[in-house]
């Protein structure tokens, strides 16, 4: 999951933070607002994207690795690989999801 803030230009900015909510980004940045490039964000201005796609690459890996089996190995472990990558792509949508739809519990402290 990537995180970002869009500029007013409408460019992200993506941050360099692994987290699965933005009460937990408040607790590692230490408040409700950061800057970058001198501009003021606020934790809820933070957005999350999924940062890959997994059905794609299981499709292609599990292909290649069939190859040693022949065209029907080809085929299954095409088939496996998608299948396979699709539940990691579906888990990411949720994390993503999970993080969009949370709060910042502090939101409303002043510090």
């Amino acid at each position: 999951m990537k995180l970002y803030i869009k500029e007013e230009s409408g460019r992200n900015i993506y941050l360099n933070k692994v987290v699965s909510t933005r009460t937990e980004l408040r607790e590692i940045v230490g408040r409700n607002d950061f800057k970058v490039n001198g501009k003021k964000y606020y934790i809820q201005d933070v957005k999350a994207a999924k940062d890959s796609n997994d059905t794609f690459k299981g499709v292609v890996v599990g292909g290649l690795i069939g190859a040693f089996a022949g065209p029907l190995g080809i085929v299954f472990g095409g088939a496996a690989g998608a299948i396979i990558g699709n539940n990691s792509d579906r888990r990411r949508i949720k994390n993503v999801e999970r993080f969009n739809k949370s709060r910042n519990r502090w939101a409303k402290q002043k510090r």
